[in-house]
């Protein structure tokens, strides 16, 4: 298990340690929008970017890629972050991030 938190929110950006599948660091000038996306019982959190060919090339490999992939064919961004795992409700986390945005962007 890793001690890195899950996410992180400054003024630099979003650091996703999520997943396996996580892009890492996204500075807050790449970030477009958020949307909010629920699948069965898990919530997600779509980050939109600028440039989403930008973060398919971060994958460290090929299934890392796919799954990159299938997020920005189907949600239109390859940054899907499934919060049912963190300690924050999808609405508080998805308000903190809006809140930085201003404040940063």
């Amino acid at each position: 298990m890793s001690s890195k938190a899950a996410l992180i929110i400054n003024e630099e950006g979003i650091t996703d340690n999520s997943t396996l599948t996580n892009v890492g660091f996204i500075p807050w000038k790449d970030v477009t929008d958020f949307q909010p996306f629920k699948i069965a019982s898990n919530n997600f959190l779509i980050i939109h970017v600028k440039n989403p060919k930008t973060y398919l090339k971060k994958a460290k490999n090929s299934i890392i890629r796919q799954s990159l992939m299938y997020n920005f064919n189907h949600y239109g961004s390859p940054i899907a972050i499934n919060t049912s795992s963190l300690s924050k409700k999808i609405e508080e986390i998805e308000q903190l991030l809006l809140t930085a945005s201003e404040k940063y962007s």
